[in-house]
């Protein structure tokens, strides 16, 4: 399970949920079907309703340098719900430096990464599926 650092975290209150200042990608909803629920009680989570996560790793090659982009090894539920790591750096920036064009493509075509990733990168990756 991955450790989130709290202390740079910026959480709002809403009607429906909680989120965050817009910099860190948490969202949280509460609703009737979600998987994070509210009661008198506190804040508790109906694990019939979170998603897996996939946590794979690629090798950039000639060919993904060329097109900008890779092919995901299992589809993404939510093509905004992606994390991007190059091993030896940091983790990437959605939409910043990378996106999805698909449920199966990682794009870095016009945007951070173009220029920077090189043949035999390795990044990992980590979505819900």
């Amino acid at each position: 399970m991955a450790k989130i650092d709290y202390r740079f975290l910026k959480i709002s209150s809403t009607s429906s949920g909680f989120e965050d200042d817009g910099t860190h990608g948490i969202r949280i909803k509460i609703n009737p079907t979600g998987a994070l629920l509210r009661d008198q009680s506190g804040l508790s989570i109906d694990g019939s309703q979170i998603n897996e996560f996939y946590v794979g790793e690629h090798s950039i090659t000639a060919s993904d340098v060329t097109s900008k982009s890779f092919i995901l090894t299992q589809p993404l539920a939510d093509t905004d719900m992606i994390a991007l790591t190059i091993y030896g750096g940091i983790t990437q920036t959605f939409g910043t430096d990378y996106t999805c064009t698909s449920s199966t493509v990682v794009s870095w075509n016009g945007l951070g990464l173009e220029g920077t990733i090189a043949e035999g990168d390795q990044v990992q990756v980590q979505y819900p599926i």
